[in-house]
């Protein structure tokens, strides 16, 4: 199945917050939980837009 232009925007954003979340905020303020729980909760987005897609075209 293809990536749509929604599912390549959805995971560059789900890595952005991870890499924010791991290496930025630690160093910056000490706190990572609330950009890697965004990062997180993108990438299950991501993985249940795709098993949506992938039964219809099935």
């Amino acid at each position: 199945m293809k990536w749509t232009a929604s599912d390549v925007v959805i995971a560059v954003c789900a890595g952005i917050c991870l890499v924010l979340g791991v290496v930025v905020a630690p160093a910056a303020s000490g706190s990572v939980w609330i950009p890697v729980l965004i990062g997180l909760a993108l990438m299950v987005m991501l993985v249940q837009v795709r098993r949506q897609r992938s039964r219809r075209v099935g």
